[in-house]
């Protein structure tokens, strides 16, 4: 399997523009490599942990004329997590923590920069960059004709952990994540999201309707990938689903 994730357009001293491509991981040539363990216990009850890795190559030659092959541009990035879910007559709990190294292609705030750049040949050197995000969902009398529930998220940036390559021209490092410019995501710190919703079932329909409030902070990248000076911003969402099941 091969995930799509950012890659760059243009050397990190001439624009950070990139597009979203599978070939930074077929360039890596291993796939994605995942190892789980899960441990079930009364009926539908389980908790598990998983990790993940994979190997990917942003690109295989410089921007410059002439172009110099890139044979060290790969980076290894990993994904390791816990969950359980845990349920009764009166309530079902589901829960699920995650430390990713570049979780662009999951939706994550995290992705990869670069760490170093020669200055003739302009070869970079990437190096992911960390997030932390957990959740957890709850319904309350899952067998009834009304059942509230919610969703409580969070995730938080971490940087790369290291100086990164910080271009001349912006002053600011070259990350490659999610985002309709390139990187976005990753000038957000933290991410909160509450989610509170209400079920209603009437035999072969049923109604949802939820409200989702989400604040991310916004800010400026460090020499470490680190969000600095974050601002929050507020967004409120009201959703209505209607399903007909027959």
């Amino acid at each position: 399997m091969f995930t799509k994730s950012q890659s760059p357009l243009f050397d990190a001293v001439t624009s950070p523009a990139s597009v979203s491509s599978t070939l930074v991981a077929r360039n890596g040539v291993m796939p994605v490599m995942h190892v789980q363990w899960r441990h079930c216990f009364g009926g539908d009850n389980f908790f598990g942990v998983l990790i993940e890795g994979q190997r990917l190559r942003p690109r295989l030659k410089t921007g410059t004329t002439p172009a110099f092959a890139e044979h060290d541009s790969a980076f290894t990035e990993c994904l390791a997590g816990a969950y359980v879910r845990v349920g009764s007559d009166c309530a079902v709990l589901k829960a699920k923590a995650m430390f990713v190294q570049d979780g662009s292609e999951l939706g994550l705030i995290s992705g990869y920069a670069v760490e170093e750049m020669a200055p003739v040949s302009h070869k970079q050197k990437y190096t992911p960059t960390r997030s932390v995000a957990a959740w957890v969902d709850l319904d309350l009398w899952p067998d009834q004709k009304w059942v509230p529930g919610g969703v409580v998220a969070f995730a938080k940036n971490l940087g790369a952990g290291k100086r990164l390559y910080v271009n001349p021209s912006t002053g600011s490092p070259v990350v490659y994540g999610l985002g309709p410019v390139s990187g976005a995501a990753s000038t957000i710190d933290i991410v909160f999201k509450v989610a509170p919703r209400l079920w209603i079932k009437r035999a072969v329909v049923e109604v949802g309707l939820e409200i989702d409030w989400t604040q991310a902070r916004y800010g400026t990248i460090d020499e470490y990938g680190a969000v600095q000076n974050a601002v929050p911003v507020n967004n409120v969402r009201f959703q209505l689903s209607i399903f007909y099941k027959f």
